[in-house]
């Protein structure tokens, strides 16, 4: 039997940080292994429970050839349905020449996907990054996923195991197994997939995320009486019929360049010794029935809720400069950190892995009313626990260096903020910071038109009637510094909403960022996505006397986001509230008519003998911790 011919030595490489090759030996290689893929799931192009329609928007990630994109076309092409699908890679040498008008391919990435694209892909396909990417790049792709897919849309990411090597079947493919995994440890390239992304998914906000394992064989043409058997076997373990021995060396094969110059990683020392180690491992998968490779399929659903505080997210940290935090902090090891309000916990796993890659180890506590939106996986420093920052945990006295919150404007009262900023006293350590995110609900900047200012009208008499309180840029950095915080500061950004279309009516494609240089924030739509999410409440309080049903309300709603999209002028404003706990804070007095609020903490500096005026709804919690530390006598007037 004559020996296939060799793949050309002359390969392009479209990235050092991808190490395969993309050129026509690799589409030819691309399009069998596509069958073999295929083959592995029953046939289906698909895993997805999706239900598509004409019109519906699909993204092919790493599409290379094009032949998946091309399938999955025609295939609902031929059920009636014609489907818009962008196809992108990072080299367009595989592009298909000829494709269907609904077909777009261009040079993308998935990590830096175009800003336009927003609430775009009803699903979204992706096949064998795990080359390409390192954890830095998954994560930055993780998010553009969040940005790009519509509220119930799925996520399909089919990619290949490359920690636990079922080819290494003898003492050559052992060592081919080491020398890329070896390759692959140096570019930080994630092997086990099969468990990161799923928790990666989880860790974002995607709900239903699921893994489908597929084992393929590899080689077996030859059994071990010498004879040829013409395919690739299929043992007694039932692994799906997959590559022969030549489709498997030929992979490894396009990675003769970057394993080169990566200086053959302790196995080999040259081009020829390469070939030759691909040449006995081929020997050995021909002889043997029990090289196998593993496929996952990883499925993850985003939804509404989720999907609204996950998107929120990135907006606020563009908006501060690319910064998760404000505070002049200097975390070290140990040192324990406080998330209340923690939602999904996107800011805390991200504030996490900050400092992790900077050799800091925090211990997280992550708080919030409902356990609904926790993350499923995470580190075994982040504890999550349903809490509320008007009364938190007795035992958590002095313990945290730093104290992070969002967004609670529409959750407090005076009331909870009084009790709130007692808890922060009670259990931030001396020297340690609390910062408090929050957006204005006072002075509205999204009242652009007669409609979108109905709206604004409808939620301030709805906050004023709950008591939220909407100026929290004045009433926190007051409340803060008569409770003996110093070092108060407030950090304001204004945040642009909608513009998508100008006057003219061009469609722009994302938010506008107008001639007072506000950051580019919301799109229309994302904004009205809070607010259809307020409906129940609205309803409940009978429309406020502005709308007298849901289908008023959600009228009101569309009518705001058609100003929106046709004003570059909307904006709204987040402030950030940074506060130090002093080393040594002044002795104060309580009063409970005063805004002022003062911890008992102050009285551990103080006399023995501490006389306290005014105290009411805490008289049963300042004595019994007085008492706690030392002081023998408590005076309340």
């Amino acid at each position: 039997m004559n020996e296939p011919e060799q793949p050309s030595t002359e390969r392009y490489y479209a990235s050092t940080q991808y190490l395969l090759p993309a050129d026509e030996a690799e589409t030819k290689r691309l399009n069998k292994q596509h069958a073999i893929i295929v083959r592995a799931f029953e046939g289906r192009l698909a895993l997805a429970p999706i239900s598509l329609k004409t019109g519906d928007r699909v993204l092919e990630s790493a599409a290379g050839s094009g032949i998946w994109a091309l399938e999955f076309f025609e295939f609902n092409r031929t059920n009636g349905i014609t489907i818009d699908m962008e196809c992108i890679d990072i080299s367009s040498k595989q592009f298909p020449a000829e494709r269907p008008p609904e077909m777009r391919f261009s040079i993308n990435t998935v990590a830096q996907l175009p800003s336009e694209w927003i609430d775009r892909f009803h699903y979204i396909h992706q096949r064998l990054m795990v080359a390409a990417m390192n954890d830095s790049l998954w994560r930055s792709a993780i998010l553009e996923l969040i940005r790009v897919i519509r509220t119930g849309g799925w996520v399909e990411l089919l990619e290949i195991e490359m920690e636990t090597l079922g080819w290494g079947i003898g003492p050559r493919s052992k060592q081919l197994c080491t020398l890329i995994q070896t390759m692959n440890a140096e570019k930080g390239v994630i092997g086990d997939l099969s468990v990161y992304l799923p928790a990666s998914l989880k860790g974002a906000g995607f709900s239903d995320v699921r893994c489908v394992t597929r084992h393929v064989s590899i080689g077996g043409e030859l059994g071990c009486d010498g004879k040829y058997y013409g395919e690739a076997g299929d043992n007694e373990d039932n692994r799906k019929k997959g590559y022969s021995s030549e489709e498997w060396r030929d992979i490894w094969m396009g990675m003769k360049g970057p394993v080169i110059r990566g200086g053959g990683y302790g196995i080999v020392n040259s081009e020829e010794e390469y070939q030759a180690l691909l040449k006995d491992s081929l020997l050995e998968w021909k002889t043997s029935r029990e090289a196998y490779t593993t496929f996952y399929t990883i499925l993850a659903q985003l939804t509404a809720t989720t999907r609204r505080l996950n998107k929120q997210h990135p907006i606020i940290v563009r908006a501060f400069e690319g910064r998760l935090s404000l505070a002049p902090i200097s975390l070290k090891t140990g040192d324990r950190v406080l998330e209340s309000a923690a939602g999904s916990g996107i800011w805390a796993l991200e504030f996490f892995e900050f400092n992790r890659t900077n050799g800091i180890t925090i211990d997280m506590e992550c708080i919030d009313i409902s356990s609904k939106q926790f993350p499923a996986e995470r580190p075994p420093e982040m504890r999550f626990s349903i809490n509320t920052i008007a009364q938190l945990p007795s035992e958590w006295i002095d313990r945290f260096h730093y104290i992070h919150q969002r967004l609670m404007v529409s959750a407090m009262n005076d009331s909870l903020w009084r009790s709130a900023i007692l808890e922060l006293i009670r259990v931030i350590r001396p020297g340690g910071w609390v910062e408090l995110l929050e957006i204005e609900m006072e002075t509205l900047g999204w009242g652009i038109g007669p409609r979108s200012k109905q709206l604004c009208t409808l939620i301030q008499t709805m906050y004023a009637e709950k008591g939220v309180i909407g100026d929290l840029s004045f009433y926190l950095p007051a409340s803060l510094k008569g409770a003996g915080f110093s070092d108060v500061r407030c950090v304001t950004r204004h945040v642009s909403i909608g513009g998508e279309l100008g006057c003219d009516g061009k469609d722009y494609g994302e938010a506008g960022d107008n001639r007072d240089n506000r950051k580019k924030g919301y799109s229309s739509e994302e904004w009205r996505d809070i607010w259809m999410g307020m409906k129940g409440p609205v309803i409940r309080g009978g429309g406020y006397g502005i709308v007298n049903s849901e289908e008023e309300y959600q009228a009101l709603l569309e009518d705001s986001l058609l100003e929106w999209k046709t004003s570059r002028e909307a904006y709204t404003t987040f402030y950030t509230i940074l506060a130090r706990f002093a080393l040594n804070p002044p002795k104060t007095s309580f009063r409970a008519n005063s805004l002022a609020l003062v911890s008992i903490r102050h009285a551990h500096l103080g006399r023995k003998r501490t006389r306290y005026e005014g105290i009411n709804t805490h008289k049963d919690i300042i004595p019994r911790e007085l008492v706690r530390d030392g002081f023998g006598e408590v005076v309340l007037s």
